[in-house]
């Protein structure tokens, strides 16, 4: 099983300020690891680097992202290749509702209807995007619009926070259904810990000050 995601003596800064220092990770095809680590330890700050999001500088080390090296790459050829980012906290944006939202992803109507039914977003889909949604709804819309799109390795910026127990069980259903369908990939980060009751998970990870300071095997959980 080879690598998707080989990140070398990495070194990032926004504004000037470096935020990820001589960082090292590798990702096999198929594998899910667990991202971990106190407030500002630059877990979000890693992955808006890996999709090229913001104004994050790569000063030195690469990114592959199977053979490609994608340290030059726009936000949109990184996106065309497979990498997916759920969003921490989402933007409202009035006026787009989300099923019109769906329907730019992908272009098959029954697969929509049916991933709607999958993340119980049928109320949601006529809503304008993240306007007035719970936490778990703003988890829900983002892994839908997720499964819509071509994803080979899953970004998730927290799925599990602010989320009650009845929405972090669909949400790890669904997350273990995005990666097994195409045996792609996915890097989740949590503070709580609470996804890894139901996302089967092969590594763990603890980011200090912008570098893997611990890696194991990820923690024994039933997940249902």
């Amino acid at each position: 099983m080879g690598n998707l995601l080989k990140i070398s003596n990495l070194s990032s800064s926004v504004e000037g300020k470096k935020i990820i220092s001589g960082l090292n990770l590798e990702i096999a095809s198929g594998e899910t690891i667990i991202l971990m680590g106190p407030n500002g330890s630059g877990k979000t700050s890693l992955f808006k680097t890996i999709l090229g999001v913001g104004n994050f500088r790569i000063n030195s080390g690469e990114i592959y992202f199977g053979n490609k090296k994608i340290n030059n790459l726009s936000i949109d050829q990184r996106a065309r290749l497979g990498i997916a980012l759920m969003f921490q906290k989402p933007p409202k944006i009035t006026g787009v509702t989300l099923l019109s939202l769906l329907k730019l992803l992908n272009s098959d109507e029954r697969k929509i209807k049916k991933q709607i039914k999958n993340f119980s977003a049928d109320k949601l889909a006529s809503r304008d995007l993240n306007s007035n949604f719970s936490g778990g709804e703003l988890k829900r819309s983002e892994l839908l619009q997720l499964s819509l799109q071509y994803g080979r390795l899953y970004l998730l910026d927290e799925p599990d926070s602010g989320v009650d127990l009845t929405n972090i069980k669909l949400i790890g259903k669904q997350i273990n259904e995005l990666t097994k369908e195409k045996n792609s990939s996915a890097i989740i980060i949590t503070h709580t810990g609470q996804i890894l009751d139901y996302v089967k998970a092969n590594k763990a990870y603890l980011m200090v000050d912008g570098q893997i300071a611990r890696a194991g095997e990820s923690p024994e959980k039933n997940v249902n």
